[in-house]
């Protein structure tokens, strides 16, 4: 980001505090600033802190260093600011490689062949992000959906868009977590490919249901 602080030179109750992941293939050197924009609204509108985390990426850095480099900055803030999670907020997530889906799941996933020429993200693009990644398909911590159980998760907000291919995917994740008690919320912007809130930042109604799935998370996620 063009602005940032150290955040262990902020008051701990300064404000509530997002730990943001992007989990996009590898962009420029200037990665960072694509999201530079939309956190100032979101900070702007809402007084929310926003710690955009930047760890170490693939091929040349294979799985789980990403995901352990994620998870050890989740904590650190977490130890900073001593609060407890209220949410968390998925926005067009990955939950199956495509190489692992299991047979009982593949009549809810369509999305994947049906609409594998989708623009911005198509079917052959994201089976190159998973090479890259390098991490075992049918590994929980690259296939979320696999995992056995999701109890005791925090509260989930789950952005999906409608002419995403990894939507069904999205929509299957849901459903799985509300059948283990886990609260959620969700929300679908029709029409609209994946990513396309940092493309088109015209369209407001990305951000819009981004900052209602803050408030809803900050407000304890009422069911």
């Amino acid at each position: 980001m063009a602005e940032y602080s150290h955040l262990s030179e902020l008051d701990s109750e300064f404000a509530p505090y997002v730990t943001q992941l992007n989990s996009a293939p590898r962009l420029p050197e200037d990665d960072m600033d694509w999201t530079y924009d939309e956190n100032n609204s979101i900070d702007g509108r809402t007084g929310i802190s926003i710690v955009n985390v930047e760890y170490r990426l693939a091929p040349e850095h294979p799985h789980p260093i990403g995901l352990n480099d994620s998870y050890s900055a989740l904590k650190w803030v977490s130890n900073i600011v001593d609060r407890p999670l209220s949410g968390q907020i998925l926005q067009v997530a990955c939950f199956v490689h495509p190489n692992a889906v299991p047979d009982k799941y593949k009549p809810s996933l369509l999305s994947f062949e049906q609409i594998k020429d989708a623009p911005l993200l198509n079917a052959e693009t994201a089976l190159w992000c998973a090479g890259q990644l390098d991490g075992s398909p049918t590994g929980p911590e690259v296939s979320p959906l696999l995992y056995l159980s999701y109890a005791g998760l925090a509260p989930v907000v789950n952005q999906v868009c409608g002419l995403d291919l990894l939507r069904d995917e999205a929509f299957l994740y849901e459903k799985l977590l509300r059948n283990e008690g886990v609260r959620t919320k969700i929300t679908v912007c029709p029409g609209v490919p994946h990513g396309f809130r940092y493309l088109f930042p015209a369209i407001k109604l990305g951000v819009e249901d981004y900052l209602s799935g803050l408030r809803w998370s900050l407000n304890g996620a009422p069911q």
